[in-house]
């Protein structure tokens, strides 16, 4: 019954739009009004056949996932999604660090996952039964993302140390552990080191770091959030490998296009790597 509703709908929707489309056209062909409306009117006319097409889409998937019994879960990191339960089979999509998916046991090792319409299998060591919470921070003025050489870490009793005993050389020579970029942020935030949590830029891009050392307040400004040189996030690096453009720049920001741009907020999870 519910699909033979959203076919009427659908058909609706191009009535309406063809309709429009011939009303617009009634007008003078010489009038700006009548130019100018007959363009929003398509456009009018694509935006409502988009959004039907994708409440189609999603009520088939809903369909989809209660017959098949499928339970909710989340994602505990950044994973692939497999065209077959194994690790060297194709990837489908990479799903982003706590995202809800569907899920239902395929073997003792995989489970077979419903994300976005398309069928996957995902590791049983990427599935949180629970969504990982989290609290958002705005950050204040900020123009520049420093970095550190992870070497400037000695001291062998601190957790500073102990977590880059775990990192290794990554993405553009930053250090990484479990996929997350190495970064010190200031008190504000946080100072248990091993916390994950992300930077979030104004243009939309999401960077996982993983807190790998702590600014000293008197480093940073009177609200504890950026040093004195407008850096908010100082990345932990490799000096021998890190990108040159960085080295020349001296600004991490200059590491990929998308994180050229300012973070808007910084997301603490309640979950880390000790």
């Amino acid at each position: 019954m519910k699909t033979k509703v959203w076919i009427l709908a659908a058909a609706a929707g191009i009535g309406l739009c063809m309709g429009a489309a011939v009303r617009q056209g009634t007008e003078s062909p010489m009038s700006p009004v009548s130019m100018y409306t007959e363009e929003n009117a398509d456009m009018e006319c694509l935006s409502r056949l988009d959004i039907k097409e994708e409440a189609a889409k999603k009520i088939e998937d809903y369909q989809y996932v209660q017959a098949h019994k499928y339970d909710t879960g989340w994602t505990s990191a950044a994973v692939n999604l497999r065209a077959r339960p194994s690790d060297k089979s194709q990837v489908l999509e990479v799903i982003g660090f706590n995202t809800r998916i569907q899920y239902r046991q395929e073997d003792q090792e995989w489970y077979q996952v419903r994300y976005k319409g398309q069928t996957g299998y995902l590791h049983k060591d990427y599935l949180s039964l629970a969504r990982i919470p989290f609290h958002d921070y705005s950050a204040a003025v900020n123009t520049t993302k420093s970095f550190m050489p992870y070497t400037a870490i000695t001291s062998a009793e601190s957790p500073q140390y102990r977590l880059q005993q775990k990192a290794y050389t990554g993405t553009y020579g930053i250090r990484q552990v479990n996929g997350r970029y190495c970064v010190a942020v200031g008190s504000y935030y946080t100072t248990a080191v091993g916390t994950y949590f992300d930077l979030i830029l104004e243009n939309g891009t999401v960077i996982p770091c993983i807190l790998a050392d702590c600014k000293a307040d008197r480093h940073t400004d009177e609200t504890n959030r950026v040093t004195f040189d407008g850096s908010l996030a100082e990345f932990v690096v490799d000096g021998k490998a890190l990108e040159k453009r960085i080295w020349k720049s001296g600004d991490v920001s200059s590491a990929d296009a998308s994180w050229d741009s300012p973070v808007k907020t910084v997301r603490i999870y309640e979950k880390g790597c000790g």
